[in-house]
Formats: C-alpha cells, structure tokens, sequence
C-alpha cells in the first residue's frame, strides 16, 4: 500500500507530467484509488511545503510561469456578460491568468483562473458559483498573457465592444450600460452617460484633480 509521502510525490510527478491541463481532485483520486478529501489534503500539505500548486475552476496545476508579457486591466460587467467577456479575450488569443477584486474590509482578494480556451470558459461558467466581482458590482481586474500583436488586436476588439478601455498610461472602465467608472482604491465613481453625450473623459490611478496627461478626452 502506498505511503501518503509516497503519494504526494507522485501527485507532483503526475501534475507535472500533464502540466498543460488542471486536474481535478475527483481525477487524481481515482488514479490513486483514496478519496477526493485525502487529495484535497494531500495538495493542502504539498503547498505548505512550497510546492507551487494552484486551484483552478477545473483543477489542480503545477504554477509554471507564462513568459509572455502580461498586463493589467480593469474591467466592469454584470454576471451573464462573463461569458462574452472571458470569450472575447480567448479569441484573441489572450490567456487569463486570474481575477482580482477590492474589498472593503478584506482589502485584495485574487482567484487563479488560467482560462486559455473556449472550454476552460464554459467549465468555469458550468460551476454556477457567484463570481469575485459581485462583490464589487461588476468591477474587478484581470492578469492576462499574450504577445504584443494579440494584445493589440484584442483591444481594438474590446473597444468595438465597449466592456472597456485602457493602456498603459490611461485606465478606465466603461460598462455595457455606458456609464465609465474610474478605479481609485477601489471605489467606483459614476461619470458621463455616453448615449446622452458623447464625450467622455478616462482618468488616471492618481489623486490629481485632472492635472496630468494621463486625463483626456476620447
């Protein structure tokens, strides 16, 4: 019979070997004939020992790091328009690396979610939980990877779309219902509505009374 220590290296062999997919723990413990708790507790005792495992929406993976660059971009949106968010950045060969929120009380919370293809998207809606950012009214940040051209194409795609806007001077976000919110320790503030007027303004991080360049009209 094999050692729990026996089978914690194993598991790390085994998350290595298919490092190109999650696995679930259900997955995992059928491979080694125990029950999901003892992986979920086999995994918990892996990471307190430094083993870089993540817990996605599909499963565990070995945390490799993605060389290509990576951006940070805030976003806005209600619940059902996730899928066509995470859709929009997937086909334009964008991989989402995980989700951040502000909260009031528990300052930054991040959930990993390494969604690459359409599948990885249709497993994390199939969940049916209650995403990070309801916590935020629809708010939140996103780590993505992807090459320069893509990252390029992928905004101009955004924008046609109009979820939101941003580069690497100017942030802003602007929703489906049109109203552009600005991201200042977290807090949202309400701006121009676009359908009634079509000038509207994106601001910077910073406190500065719209006395830097970063503030411009668009």
């Amino acid at each position: 019979m094999m050692t729990g220590e026996k089978r914690r290296i194993s598991i790390v062999e085994l998350l290595m070997q298919e490092h190109k997919r999650p696995l679930s723990a259900q997955y995992i413990a059928n491979i080694f004939k125990v029950s999901r708790q003892i992986i979920v507790g086999d995994i918990a005792l892996l990471r307190a020992q430094g083993v870089s495992i993540q817990a996605t929406p599909r499963g565990y993976i070995i945390n490799q790091t993605d060389k290509r660059p990576h951006y940070i971009i805030p976003v806005a949106h209600h619940n059902e328009d996730t899928r066509r968010e995470l859709s929009l950045l997937v086909d334009n060969d964008v991989s989402v690396i995980d989700v951040t929120v502000e909260h009031p009380i528990y300052g930054e919370i991040t959930g990993q979610l390494n969604i690459n293809t359409h599948e990885d998207i249709e497993a994390f809606i199939s969940k049916n939980g209650t995403p990070l950012s309801s916590l935020t009214d629809g708010i939140h940040i996103h780590t993505i990877a992807c090459n320069d051209d893509a990252h390029y194409q992928f905004i101009l795609k955004l924008r046609e779309n109009i979820i939101f806007f941003m580069n690497q001077t100017k942030l802003g976000v602007l929703t489906p219902s049109f109203y552009l919110f600005t991201i200042v320790l977290g807090v949202k503030t309400p701006r121009r509505n676009y359908e009634n007027n079509k000038e509207y303004y994106l601001e910077c991080h910073f406190n500065c009374n719209g006395n830097c360049d970063s503030h411009f009209y668009a």
